[in-house]
């Protein structure tokens, strides 16, 4: 009777044992998988980090790409306010031009009327003393 409660014991001691071995063996089947899935989750994740870093260098290249499009506007910007400037400044310098030019037709021309009203009261003075002495020689026979 020791024997078979001592078989018996250890039958028990033996089933408790493998039962604990098969839920320590359960617990680390299950524990490899979670290992599995965070692997798996982990390289999705180094994925998407990937693609995310891809995405930003390409965006930082078309930041560069803008700015140095913008660079170029602005220098361009600055080019077509200069020649604005310049352009302003040569047109108010020929309206300064023709309006000295204006001046001096103007004065050309009332130099002209006067010479002319001067040329014609010339012209009358020599058209009245010229009949009185064509008359004076007619009369003498």
């Amino acid at each position: 009777m020791i024997m078979q409660e001592s078989n018996s014991q250890m039958k028990r001691s033996i089933e408790t044992k493998d039962k604990m071995l098969f839920v320590l063996s359960e617990k680390i089947n299950s524990h490899l998988l979670l290992f599995d899935l965070i692997e798996k989750e982990a390289f999705n994740i180094k994925q998407i980090v990937d693609k995310v870093q891809n995405l930003v260098s390409d965006k930082e290249e078309i930041v560069a790409s803008l700015k140095n499009k913008m660079d170029c506007v602005s220098a361009f910007e600055k080019d077509f306010v200069e020649n604005i400037s310049n352009l302003r400044n040569k047109l108010e310098s020929n309206e300064a031009g023709l309006r000295k030019k204006d001046r001096v037709i103007s004065e050309l021309k009332a130099n002209l009327d006067a010479a002319k009203l001067s040329n014609n009261n010339q012209v009358q003075i020599e058209d009245i003393s010229i009949p009185t002495w064509n008359c004076y020689q007619y009369r003498i026979p």
